[in-house]
């Protein structure tokens, strides 16, 4: 749960959830005005909300905002 904290603290709660995944939607969460604590708590439990990929380079965190793009995943490792 720590190291969620520290993803979400870099990166923002929201950032890091697939709200438009399958699994957000099935819990019914769409729409439910959820603090980050609970939704921290919701990704902690489901984790297959958490938007992928998701890559840690030097305590330097980097989501896939558009899926997976090969480019931009370089350029984060890369520099």
């Amino acid at each position: 749960m720590e190291q969620l904290r520290e993803i979400a603290g870099q990166l923002g709660v929201w950032s890091i959830t697939n709200s438009k995944g399958p699994t957000f939607r099935k819990l019914g969460l769409k729409g439910k005005d959820l603090s980050d604590d609970e939704l921290l708590e919701w990704l902690h439990k489901e984790q297959g909300m958490i938007k992928r990929p998701l890559i840690e380079k030097d305590g330097t965190y980097w989501v896939g905002e558009k899926g997976f793009d090969e480019e931009a995943i370089l350029n984060f490792i890369n520099n």
